[in-house]
């Protein structure tokens, strides 16, 4: 999603095509350009610089298997089993993605390194990795723990803090154990992943302004 107000809701689209990337402007008013060219249905070299509104995309082919698995064995993650392979495949179609990811198994089967292995994959790979275990939350302090609070939003807050959500952005935050967190907090937690958006625990009288949410897993 690109916050570009010169971008149509639905502008370009890209796909891999065998001699190249082939880009289609799907109809807009500004355009889409190579340059100086305005092109409407085109295959272009990887790595060309495309204009669509004030945004410039370098697009490029996408990482194969075998490289990604050489990237996730250095973040821990061994590739060497077709189970294993088919996971390396799927990490390799989520980086280039700012999405939220669901992570599942049992305990000990390795979902934090999965989690670094995707974030180090990512284009935010040199932003922070945030973890939170989400068990060892006091139920009381789940929303401040997760979103932060502002000064005077409890007995004890005593200035602003950041939460997990803030100090993420720009990076990854993976959230352990989510299933720990109680009925009511998880309900909040959807509604953050749903707007995309998130707010401070404020006391009474203070602001509403809410902040973006970057990536979570």
């Amino acid at each position: 999603v690109l916050h570009d107000e010169e971008a149509a809701p639905a502008h370009v689209e890209m796909w891999v095509a065998p001699d190249g990337i082939g880009v289609r402007d799907l109809g807009t008013r500004t355009g889409t350009f190579v340059g100086a060219v305005r092109v409407i249905d085109a295959v272009v070299p990887p790595a060309t610089r495309v204009r669509i509104g004030r945004t410039v995309l370098s697009v490029g082919h996408p990482p194969q298997t075998g490289d990604v698995r050489a990237r996730l064995a250095a973040e821990g993650l061994v590739c060497a089993s077709d189970a294993m392979g088919d996971v390396a495949e799927s990490l390799r179609k989520l980086a280039p993605f700012a999405m939220s990811v669901l992570v599942e198994g049992e305990t000990g089967t390795g979902k934090e390194v999965v989690a670094r292995a995707l974030h180090a994959l990512s284009m935010r790979n040199n932003g922070p990795f945030v973890f939170v275990d989400c068990g060892a939350l006091p139920p009381s302090l789940v929303e401040s723990e997760l979103f932060g609070h502002e000064r005077g939003a409890f007995t004890s807050a005593e200035g602003q803090r950041a939460g997990a959500f803030e100090m993420a952005h720009g990076g990854t935050l993976f959230l352990d154990e989510i299933g720990e967190l109680p009925r009511e907090s998880q309900a909040a937690l959807l509604g953050v992943l749903s707007r995309r958006r998130f707010r401070r625990v404020v006391g009474r009288g203070a602001g509403d302004d809410d902040l973006l949410l970057g990536r979570a897993i």
